[in-house]
Order: structure tokens, then sequence, then C-alpha cells
């Protein structure tokens, strides 16, 4: 099968291209991504613009040196893997890592409050060296967190399963949301299955 690239010209941005490329074999620790949903707005234009001095350029490298790829917000399924932590069938957000540890480094000015980053046994390292999470756990290391704790969740990534552990443990969970929007539809899915409080309960809980 066919992939369908969208290359842009560094130096000048208005000229593109689209090119069919033949499947690449997956080297151990890639992943295939089909891609169900993406946008393109004004904002990815801003990547290209500061492409080479905050490389955006190098977050999907190509080989030819005069074009790039612009990174976007997007949404995707996991078709193939041969990496330890990445299911197939699995949903996935590009933007997700950016915007959950803007979030923590803007809840970490705060005093009193104790920010944890939750992530994949493969982004430990990364995580703790952004500087912006006081603890940062594995998805399969709630358990160090007191069951009774105060806490307030953020869903970055649509992950089912992990939310519904997270509304299982806390007991004094005074908040949940989602902001990638696969996971919204996750979480009313998990409603009815009774693993997310009702969206009522989680305002009366509220937040200081």
């Amino acid at each position: 099968m066919d992939t369908l690239d969208f290359f842009v010209r560094k130096d000048q941005l208005a000229t593109t291209q689209l090119r069919r490329l033949p499947e690449a074999t997956l080297a151990d620790g890639q992943v295939r991504v089909r891609i169900d949903a993406f946008a393109l707005t004004s904002n990815n234009i801003t990547y290209a613009a500061f492409g080479d001095a905050m490389n955006y350029w190098q977050f999907f490298p190509v080989d030819d040196a005069a074009w790039g790829r612009i990174p976007v917000w997007g949404f995707g399924t996991v078709q193939q893997s041969r990496h330890a932590d990445v299911a197939e069938g699995e949903l996935v957000s590009s933007a997700s890592s950016k915007t959950a540890y803007g979030t923590a480094f803007q809840l970490a000015q705060r005093e009193g409050i104790e920010v944890i980053g939750l992530t994949s046994a493969a982004n430990v390292a990364f995580c703790k060296g952004l500087g912006c999470y006081h603890r940062v756990l594995r998805y399969d290391e709630l358990e160090q967190i007191a069951a009774d704790a105060a806490s307030v969740y953020v869903d970055f990534a649509g992950n089912a399963d992990l939310r519904r552990a997270i509304h299982t443990r806390f007991a004094n969970l005074k908040y949940s949301c989602a902001v990638a929007r696969l996971g919204a539809t996750s979480c009313r899915a998990a409603r009815a299955e009774g693993s997310c409080p009702p969206a009522s309960s989680a305002a009366r809980s509220g937040t200081r």
C-alpha cells in the first residue's frame, strides 16, 4: 500500500507537493499509523516559518533538504506496531504531548499543587527532562499516588482504559476533563458503561 505524503518547500512555503511513496518496512520500535483526521490552519504556517529556528522540520525529517513536512494536529489509528508500548488499534493524537506539558508548565507555577505526568514507559525520561512535572509515572504506576488524594485529571491522550482506572481508583477526584476530541467521545462511551462519572457530578465537584 502506498503512502500519500505532503511536502512543503522550505524557502517557498506556498510551493507544495503531494508525493505517493511506497510503504516502508517497519524497524523495531516503529509504528504505522493510519491518519483518520487532521487540520491545516494558520498555526501550521508558523511551524513552517520557524521550521529551522525551532527545529519543526526535524519532527518528520525528509531526505531532500529543500523540502519538509509540516507538523499538524491530527488523530490516527495504529495499524501496525513493532513497539512494545503501542498496541495495534490504539488511537493516537499528535499534539497531546506538547499540549500536556504546556499545561503542566502553567500549573507548576501555582503553589500547593503537585503536577504528576502520566506517560508511556518510553517517554518517562523525556517528560522528566522537561522539568515541569513534580513526578512522572508510567500509566501502570497509578498505585504510587494516594487513592484519597484530592485530584484533577486532564486527559490529553483519549486513553479509555487509563481514564477508567483513574476514575475507579481516585475517590476524591474533583474534576476530570478530556482535551482531545476523541477522548471526550470515549468518555461519553465510558459513562454509558459506568466507568466515568456523569458530567453533572463532575461539574458539582468543581475546582478551587
